[in-house]
């Protein structure tokens, strides 16, 4: 069976997110440009941003058109936050 839904394809990729990088990305954003999609977001490595990229290019079968996720050295003092898609 094909799942075809890209509400349930961009749940998988935030769940294999969360199970691949745990808290070395937080605040996710997906933004949806047409065919193309906009990453937003924090990581704690330029690794974990790239792996971000290609899963979500891998689920959602579409290209993305800009990754403005923010590597940074810690995560914010309030703890992490599991990727949303605000």
């Amino acid at each position: 069976m094909c799942d075809t839904n890209p509400d349930d394809k961009l749940q998988r990729a935030l769940a294999l997110l969360r199970q691949r990088l745990g808290g070395r990305l937080w605040k996710l954003h997906v933004e949806f440009q047409g065919e193309r999609v906009v990453l937003r977001g924090h990581a704690l490595s330029y690794y974990a941003k790239q792996l971000a990229q290609h899963t979500i290019m891998e689920e959602l079968g579409l290209p993305v058109l800009a990754n403005m996720i923010e590597v940074q050295k810690q995560p914010p003092a309030q703890g992490l936050d599991p990727p949303d898609l605000g």
